[in-house]
């Protein structure tokens, strides 16, 4: 084996019952921080539990002003926001509540707050910065999902957007080991009150997390053991998750299995199926966890050949019997107990079915997408750091032929009369 550096760890991880109300003591180790900016999404904001937080922050004494625009995609427009609300009230420490939403715009705003420049001055790309935790402001995160795990993650995607139109036009990444949070603190009460449809979406991230960082070509062994527990609280927790919310044993081991599987995903990567659900994420408006959850049998499917051994092993976790299969019936089997999974906590089995469902469901609000958007995420998949990852090679025909399987039958909005 060459010689790898492995360094995106976190920083520090509290985790239990009740773990948010010791939040202060946390924030002042850091120092004499007085002023605090809260960053939530549009959805979370009106809730308790932000309420909650916030009473629980100026009770142990410190000053704190809100941003809660934030989309569930987060955009360059959220970003700059929040920056600005830092500015104008001279945040000393920022703290994320919610999904990864909340946790990835916060993140990228605390380089522009701190650092200064234009957001795609940042692009890690661009290797233009080169960040330091001495400039950079404690930052805490509080998952009220298990889903991202982007409570211990260092990096994070952005859409930009067209100025004039507010259209997504592509994707800003922001990462460093730098920028993973100062403090994790999971509690698994935040995520009680989470819908079953979210807890559904967010469980899938989980699993396609614990996937693809454990068939990465990316070989760590520390990380392979992460994922393949994740694996198994998933499909030991996440239909109790779904069908019994209030569930808080069910809950912790979801909370458990998020941080988990993001800890095997920051130092291996991942692969095709966010290849493509970043492209299907901005431009279609599916929920980033559905995307994946839909994607991962097909990639699963499409990978198996190169990585049967592993397969074996995550079938295995899955709570398959593999000593009486070989590696090519283990590996179908654990595509098979996915599209179970899926089925039982509700979930379409293709991207058409998602959309024609929510056009239903919601017509005032979900119009049919274009076809331009299936053109435009193939475009963005092929240059996409997770898809060179991907343990199979992937060609464009490869990306086209699982998009088409996906979208078969399905009338986008130019074909319409």
């Amino acid at each position: 084996m060459s010689v790898q550096v492995f360094d995106r760890f976190p920083n520090s991880i509290v985790f239990g019952e009740g773990a948010v109300k010791t939040i202060g003591d946390h924030i002042r180790k850091f120092g004499d921080i007085k002023k605090v900016t809260v960053v939530t999404d549009e959805g979370l904001r009106p809730l308790p539990i932000v309420k909650d937080l916030i009473d629980i922050l100026t009770g142990q004494g410190f000053d704190v002003t809100l941003y809660g625009e934030v989309r569930s995609l987060p955009t360059d427009r959220n970003v700059i926001g929040a920056a600005d609300k830092m500015k104008e009230t001279g945040a000393e420490a920022l703290v994320a509540i919610g999904g990864g939403s909340s946790m990835d715009c916060t993140r990228a705003a605390n380089v522009l707050y701190s650092y200064g420049g234009a957001l795609d001055d940042h692009d890690a790309a661009k290797h233009k910065y080169s960040y330091s935790k001495n400039v950079l402001k404690p930052f805490i995160a509080i998952p009220t999902t298990s889903g991202s795990g982007a409570e211990v993650a260092g990096g994070c995607g952005i859409i930009k957007t067209d100025t004039a139109t507010g259209e997504s036009v592509g994707f800003c990444v922001v990462s460093a080991p730098q920028l993973i949070p100062d403090v994790a603190i999971i509690d698994p009460l935040m995520s009680v009150s989470l819908s079953p449809a979210m807890t559904a979406g967010t469980g899938m991230d989980v699993l396609t997390h614990a996937y693809e960082s454990m068939v990465s070509p990316v070989d760590f062994p520390l990380a392979d053991g992460a994922s393949l527990e994740a694996i198994h609280l998933v499909f030991s927790s996440l239909r109790r998750a779904v069908s019994h919310g209030d569930d808080i044993h069910a809950r912790e081991s979801m909370a458990i299995s998020a941080t988990t599987a993001a800890l095997s995903f920051q130092q291996c990567g991942l692969g095709l199926v966010h290849g493509i659900s970043e492209g299907i994420s901005a431009y279609a408006l599916v929920p980033h966890g559905v995307a994946n959850g839909i994607l991962l049998p097909v990639v699963m499917g499409f990978n198996a050949p190169c990585v049967l051994d592993k397969m074996g092993r995550i079938a295995a976790a899955m709570g398959v019997n593999t000593f009486v299969l070989s590696n090519e019936q283990a590996a179908a089997q654990a595509v098979e107990e996915v599209k179970a999974l899926m089925r039982d906590i509700g979930l379409p089995s293709t991207l058409a079915e998602f959309l024609a469902r929510r056009e239903k469901e919601n017509p005032e609000v979900f119009k049919p997408i274009k076809r331009e958007a299936l053109e435009k995420t193939i475009e963005l998949t092929m240059t996409a750091h997770f898809t060179r990852n991907n343990p199979r090679h992937v060609d464009i025909s490869d990306v086209r032929a699982i998009l088409d399987e996906q979208f078969a039958g399905y009338t986008f909005s130019t074909d319409r009369a």
